[in-house]
């Protein structure tokens, strides 16, 4: 990780916020069972279940009053609905268009807000009864009616579809569900299940989301973005070509409290990035100062629309290398503004480039003002810049009271007035009195420095101040030959001869014996590979790198880090100056790659059992997967030229939905010292949500070889997975798990493989936000605050952990399910192990919002991401291109993990990327 901007404790609470923020993910109820499984008698609950939500007799934590943003809500015993399927297709003259399937990101919204409008239609004509519709295939009505086919002017729909489907029919065909057409949706047992690994009905949790949603569509002022998102349809500028829409995030979710089994409604507030829709692209170019790059790698694969041509809409492929006015642009006999003139009556600037349409086996150009963004689109996160960055912090860090009246709001308008109309004619009620939660509080962890010295942190778990004068618990002593490399063009040499000697100073002070440099090099960036081929052969053990903070230039320093095995660093010209915490912060991170190690949170007495610096038998794994954006359709076009093509939907081993891979993080404390946590990374393809079992135990395998070889006799595992949806335990607990156990057994045998697993999910992909009352006000909870019961899952150990102090906003608390305990790990110990483990990032001087196993997880799954960009950036006859084959523009990922990863290198067994 680069020392930059991006590398303050503020901005790592940024990155935090921005994946929250941008975060689109199914939620729960798109996880839907097919067929319904038996439900056990409550006599016959799990281990996991007797333990959820029980308070311990030694409990001593304090109590104090809460608010959620989770509300209780009735059903009326007995209540069914009919399910039917949908499918509306546009009939054009030559082609069939079917709407309900919205594949296509850009006319997602366009295609949703048609069915919506089809649906309503029948409904005033009387052919559907009362009904929530989810705008898609899925359709619930409150009574019973024949299946049909019918056929609508698109006339009489709304002005917006009816220009759409430019004067065409709408084909609606309604069928009865096939295996579940009728449901009570009240009994909610089936909801909950006994053993993970059993699938839940989420039927009744996927009606009551629609339900709930359903009047606010119904109002016209909200758009359902994605399954459980809603945004008003109100745009607020934002940075050139983004704008501002406020939404809400919910879902439902079934939990058993005081004996009774009621559904949850589950709401947020969102603020997130769409690309601007409110002008033409020539108002939108001017505001980029026309500055061609930065246009086209915005808007490239946004769907617009032409505004001279109803219905008419195509993607971004780029811009014409020409203006308009150029010959090169002509319209067959006629330049393009004559065309546009004689033909829509519009004026066009024939000084500005056009528009290149992505439109399959056409060259079409389009003026820049014709072409307008369709609405809802949402700007992906590789797009977001930082400028955008700051906004979207500064929108979404408001005060906890404003959040919390905002979310009260829109439940009252789901659940009062006449939105309850609507809810109490399908027998739902929700009752927005019903948010009270307790929360137990808890003290911040002590850390230890060096001579035993215990730093108690201020009441928000920081420690900075101590931080900076402290010396390292455990200072490593490998680090004895470095160079410091900077970019000429960009750094001023006389600022790096001032930096190093305070460098230098810093390190000593905090019992870092790091010597002088052996070198100081000034290259440019070209040279880089150069430099790092000449560090190897010499035996160069670190670079520390000093440049403007160009992500060129980080992404390029991390690949050949990986592929040379030299360690790097990375630091700014603007982070030269002579400031304590950023000095100190640089040389933290030094003695963390090199297996050193700062600082230690002190495990209080009731967690002496999982006291790593005295127990080494615990092994704890941490692992995640970061996913690529999806394929553009001029990558999957390519690929449908060729043989084989994976995009293909028969594709034997599933529709791939990117060119590039998935990147799974993944780390463990193997060791000789166990307080030392080390990792890596590996690729796989794009295929699926989950991390594929075979390079899994492969991942563990490798782990385990080092494990074994530092002489730890392990007989426990924790294993914590960050960043899956509820949907998918089931699937983490029947491959997963076994991956990994399969994958210690590979190097533990005979008696040594008898170890016991322990399986959490932590992640903070979730729409549940909690508040302490203090004096009637509502107020941010604090480090430490836990909850644990009325609101959590009651089939399984849950809850909820503010571990981090948020610099500004609303902390979102990390949601903790145990999935897997062969441990036996009571509640109570296993809120306070990952309190302890929040307190080992050896950089920032405070808990982190995760564990470091899963932190640090999640940052080797974004180097791996980082390594990927520069490689494929790299020229084919580059020495790293060249050991990694390719297939129909496909990387061997195999190789190229084998080829970038850490796994057969000592660096593997450290903190590389601190």
């Amino acid at each position: 990780m680069a020392v930059s901007g991006k590398e303050t404790r503020f901005d790592l609470y940024v990155t935090i916020l921005i994946r929250s923020i941008l975060a689109d993910r199914p939620t729960n109820s798109q996880h839907i069972q097919k067929t319904r499984t038996p439900i056990k008698l409550r006599s016959e609950m799990s281990l996991n279940k007797k333990m959820a939500g029980v308070k311990l007799s030694g409990d001593s934590r304090k109590t104090v009053p809460g608010k959620s943003t989770i509300f209780e809500m009735t059903v009326e015993p007995g209540r069914k609905v009919y399910r039917f399927d949908v499918e509306i297709t546009l009939i054009k003259p030559k082609t069939e268009k079917v709407l309900t399937k919205q594949v296509d990101p850009g006319l997602r919204i366009l295609q949703r807000t048609a069915c919506v409008d089809c649906i309503e239609h029948l409904h005033r004509q009387n052919k559907i009864p009362k009904y929530a519709y989810d705008g898609k295939r899925t359709l619930f009505t409150l009574s019973d009616m024949k299946q049909f086919t019918i056929d609508i002017d698109s006339k009489q729909l709304p002005a917006g579809t009816k220009d759409y489907a430019r004067g065409n029919v709408l084909r609606v065909d309604v069928t009865s569900n096939a295996k579940v057409p009728v449901f009570d949706f009240t009994n909610l047992e089936t909801a909950l299940v006994d053993n993970i690994r059993e699938q839940a009905d989420h039927s009744p949790r996927q009606f009551l989301e629609i339900l709930t949603s359903q009047y606010l569509v119904n109002t016209g002022d909200y758009q359902i973005i994605a399954s459980g998102t809603l945004f008003n349809k109100q745009c607020l500028p934002m940075v050139p070509g983004m704008e501002i829409r406020v939404g809400l995030s919910k879902g439902i979710r079934v939990s058993e409290y005081n004996g009774k089994i009621r559904p949850l409604l589950v709401a947020d507030m969102r603020r997130t990035a769409f690309y601007t829709s409110t002008k033409p692209l020539s108002v939108i170019f001017q505001e980029f100062g026309q500055v061609r790059v930065a246009f086209e790698r915005h808007f490239r694969g946004v769907r617009c629309y032409g505004t001279h041509r109803k219905g008419f809409t195509f993607a971004v492929r780029g811009l014409t290398k020409d203006p308009v006015g150029h010959p090169s642009c002509n319209a067959a006999d006629k330049t393009l503004a004559k065309y546009y003139k004689d033909t829509y009556n519009v004026v066009i600037d024939t000084r500005l480039p056009g528009v290149v349409a992505d439109i399959p086996g056409k060259t079409c150009i389009i003026p820049l003002e014709v072409a307008k963004p369709l609405e809802g689109q949402l700007v992906p996160a590789e797009k977001i810049n930082e400028q955008a960055v700051r906004k979207l912090v500064m929108e979404n860090s408001i005060q906890p009271q404003d959040r919390y009246n905002f979310v009260t709001r829109k439940i009252g308008e789901i659940c009062d007035g006449k939105g309850a109309q609507f809810l109490k004619e399908f027998g739902v009620t929700v009752s927005a009195n019903s948010n009270d939660v307790a929360i137990l509080q808890s003290k911040v962890c002590d850390v230890e420095a060096a001579g035993k010295k215990i730093i108690r942190p201020m009441p928000n778990g920081a420690f900075m101040k101590e931080a900076v004068d402290m010396r390292f618990f455990n200072p490593a002593n490998l680090l004895k030959k470095w160079w410091v490399v900077v970019d000429q063009r960009t750094v001023d040499q006389r600022q790096v001869q001032q930096y190093i000697p305070k460098l230098l100073g810093y390190a000593n002070k905090a019992g870092l014996a790091l010597p002088p440099p052996l070198q100081t090099l000034a290259i440019n960036l070209d040279d880089l590979q150069r430099v790092f081929q000449k560090a190897r052969d010499d035996k160069i053990q670190y670079i520390f790198y000093i440049d403007d903070g160009r992500a060129r230039s980080h992404h390029a320093l991390k690949l050949f880090e990986a592929y040379y095995k030299v360690l790097t660093q990375q630091v700014i010209t603007k982070n030269l100056a002579d400031k304590p915490q950023t000095l100190k912060n640089v040389v933290m991170k030094i003695n963390a790659k090199a297996f050193g190690i700062n600082y230690m949170p002190v495990f209080p007495k009731s967690l002496e059992e999982f006291d790593i610096r005295n127990k080494n038998d615990l092994l704890i794994i941490g692992y995640d997967v970061a996913h690529p954006p999806p394929a553009q359709p001029a990558d999957k076009r390519k690929m449908q030229d060729k043989e084989g093509d994976p995009f293909a939907a028969n594709e034997a081993r599933g529709r791939l939905r990117s060119l590039q891979p998935s990147v799974v993080g993944i780390c463990a404390n193997m060791s000789k010292n166990p307080m030392i946590f080390g990792g890596d990374f590996f690729y796989q393809e794009s295929r699926r949500e989950n991390v594929e079992p075979e390079k899994l135990r492969k991942a563990v395998k490798q782990l385990c070889e080092r494990a074994k070889a530092a002489g730890r006799p392990i007989k426990r595992v924790l294993v914590i997975r960050d960043g899956i949806s509820e949907g998918q335990f089931q699937y983490a607990v029947s491959q997963e798990l076994p991956a990994i156990k399969s994958g210690f057994k590979d190097v533990f045998v005979g008696p040594e493989a008898s170890a016991k697993f322990s399986f959490v999910v932590a992640t903070k992909q979730h729409n549940k936000r909690f508040y302490e009352v203090v004096a009637g006000k509502i107020e941010n909870t604090r480090p430490g605050d836990v909850v644990d019961r009325k609101v959590t899952r009651s089939d399984i150990t849950e809850f909820y952990l503010q571990s981090h102090n948020p610099l500004k906003g609303v902390p979102k608390m990390t949601q903790y399910s145990e999935i897997a305990n062969e441990l036996n790990i009571e509640p109570e110990k296993l809120q306070a192990l990952m309190q302890v483990l929040s307190t080992m990032h050896q950089v920032c001087a405070c808990p982190t919002s995760l564990p470091l196993p899963v932190y640090m997880a999640d940052e080797l799954a974004k180097r791996g991401s980082d390594i990927f960009k520069a490689f494929i950036n790299l020229p084919p006859n580059n020495e790293v291109r060249k050991n990694v084959r390719s297939n129909n523009g496909l990387e061997d990922f195999n190789e190229l993990t084998d080829v970038v990863s850490y796994s057969k290198h000592p660096l593997g067994g450290t903190r590389f990327n601190a």
